[in-house]
Formats: structure tokens, sequence, C-alpha cells
């Protein structure tokens, strides 16, 4: 957490460098959620999801983030 700004950095690079990646926009999610932007993490799990129809952690985390299952 005390580096959020040069996570958020870098995942961010991780997307464009691999715009591919499910798991690229999974962790770029995380990073949103970490700093409190549900918006973006929610964009960010729906992509990776659309990339990774089998990513879990993805489908969880919008679930949750949209209110349709606790923490």
């Amino acid at each position: 957490e005390k580096n959020t700004r040069a996570a958020l950095a870098i995942f961010k690079l991780n997307v464009v460098l691999y715009p591919n990646s499910g798991n690229a926009y999974d962790s770029l999610g995380g990073v949103h959620e970490i700093i409190d932007d549900k918006a973006g993490a929610l964009a960010n799990y729906k992509k990776s999801l659309a990339l990774d129809p089998q990513n879990k952690n993805a489908a969880k985390r919008i679930s949750v983030l949209e209110g349709n299952q606790a923490l």
C-alpha cells in the first residue's frame, strides 16, 4: 500500500505492453481496488474476464464490487 502510485504506473504500463493479457488487467484491477477506485477496479476486472472467461478471481471481485457477494 505504500507504493500504490508506482504499482499503478507499472500495471498501467503492463496492460499497454500486454493488451491481450487477462492477468494484466486483473492485476490492474487489484491496484484500483487498493486505492479505493471502485469504477477503475470494475472496468479492469471486466476487461480481464472478457479476455479470460476462466478467470475466477476477476469474476469473484466483480461480484463483490457490485454488491452481489460478501467480502
